[in-house]
């Protein structure tokens, strides 16, 4: 018999078509079209076998989940009665409104299911952004009722950004190194992230002329950004922020783990490496 909590902080950061195509009326298909047949037949990249499995694998007690399409992933690990999850706090951002809401109330209907309390908070935001948490003092203990909750600093121990990137109107270089500063601020020092997106460079042999075709129609209509995006591209800037990557591809999606975030805005990481190679002088 499970309890869950909610907080709900509203912030109105200015959106993109990209999350401005998340609809009720897209919402209420998305599971059905994205996470079911686009994911099966046109990514080849299969929700239940890969995408599924890489989420549950992560989720930890203090989870920040960014890009929550319908929370189906949060809500699925957290209500499945074999779940080794141990979540107690999971915190939902998202830049679209009505998904964050549909995200909030399916999870808050899963944490009825789970085995023990989990305390739900959304939070309304631009992952490109700094986010805007609270941010943890060390006496936080976990007994404090904040928005990214628990022990080690309130620190998220865990978290994901799945089929975001791909979503993001800037160049993947610029994207990929906004959010991951944005989220590793809010990364305790053993944290794990792990993501999926999908690729509009490479993975040719994989890339069907169904998968062809709505790359080319998303990418004109605004839905995706993803032209230009090449996974080397995304490994090095995963490798800059991140002391442990581990990348690997299903179908045109590209899967990473990464552990142990690096401290400091990426621009400056890569200042201190060529300063360490080249002896400070150029």
């Amino acid at each position: 018999m499970a309890s869950a909590e909610e907080e709900r902080q509203a912030a109105a950061p200015q959106g993109d078509s990209g999350s401005a195509i998340y609809s009720p009326i897209m919402l209420s298909v998305y599971d059905a079209m994205v996470l079911g047949v686009s994911n099966r037949y046109i990514w080849r990249c299969s929700t239940d076998k890969v995408l599924l499995p890489l989420f549950e694998s992560a989720m930890s007690e203090r989870h920040l989940d960014i890009g929550v399409g319908t929370g189906y992933f949060p809500a699925a690990v957290i209500s499945h009665p074999s779940s080794a999850t141990k979540c107690k706090r999971l915190t939902l951002v998202d830049l679209n409104p009505t998904a964050l809401e549909t995200a909030r109330r399916r999870v808050l209907r899963a944490a009825k299911l789970a085995s023990s309390p989990v305390h739900v908070s959304a939070v309304l935001a631009n992952a490109t952004k700094p986010l805007p948490l609270p941010t943890p003092s060390n006496s936080d203990n976990g007994g404090n009722n904040n928005g990214n909750g628990g022990s080690s600093g309130g620190k998220f121990t865990s978290a994901s950004i799945f089929y975001l990137l791909h979503c993001i109107p800037l160049p993947p270089g610029t994207k990929a190194t906004l959010v991951l500063d944005a989220v590793r601020a809010h990364l305790a020092p053993d944290a794990t992230l792990v993501g999926a997106t999908i690729l509009g460079r490479g993975r040719e042999a994989q890339r069907g002329w169904l998968a062809r075709a709505c790359l080319a129609a998303y990418n004109w209509r605004g839905i995706f950004t993803n032209a230009d995006d090449d996974a080397e591209v995304f490994e090095r800037a995963l490798r800059r922020a991140f002391v442990h990557v581990e990348v690997w591809f299903v179908g045109v999606v590209m899967l990473f783990r990464a552990r142990g975030p690096r401290e400091g805005p990426l621009a400056a990481l890569d200042e201190e490496r060529e300063e360490t190679r080249g002896g400070g002088s150029s």
